[in-house]
């Protein structure tokens, strides 16, 4: 159950972030680990080249399309599971969603950015940016960079 001022969500985020260590769903690149000290986190190697290849690739002058299609041509799946698109890739600058502007690639961890709900005549999920308020900010985790913050 989620209140309209969004209490009940921020509880359970910051249960998280003291209880449990973190969250349970993580962007492309990392995986859930057993909570103990500090972030329940860990960087997946082979999603990490990709993501690399993604930021080096836009850095060249590849278009975020370009850079999908290139990944569709080669049969490498997207964080779905499903075909790439340039949005997954881009994303959306009023959310501060997208691969492009993960702040997690360079290793800052933010909860909450985002607030989703379901429409009642369709059941679609629907995300909105969350207020700076409602959001929980961990800090940096350099460890956890998978690119560097030039790039």
């Amino acid at each position: 159950i989620h209140r309209p001022d969004g209490t009940e969500a921020d509880h359970a985020l910051t249960f998280k972030m003291d209880q449990l260590g973190g969250a349970d769903h993580l962007a492309y690149g990392y995986c859930v680990t057993p909570a103990g000290e500090g972030l329940n986190r860990e960087i997946v190697p082979s999603e990490a080249m990709i993501i690399r290849r993604i930021f080096n690739e836009y850095a060249n002058g590849k278009s975020p399309g370009a850079i999908a299609a290139s990944l569709n041509a080669e049969g490498i799946p997207s964080p779905s599971g499903r075909k790439w698109n340039d949005s997954t890739i881009r994303g959306n600058a009023k959310k501060r969603d997208g691969m492009l502007r993960n702040e997690a690639y360079v290793g800052g961890i933010t909860y909450g950015r985002n607030r989703f709900s379901r429409d009642p005549d369709t059941g679609n999920r629907i995300s909105r940016p969350a207020a700076e308020e409602h959001q929980i900010v961990y800090g940096d985790a350099p460890e956890l960079a998978i690119i560097e913050d030039d790039v």
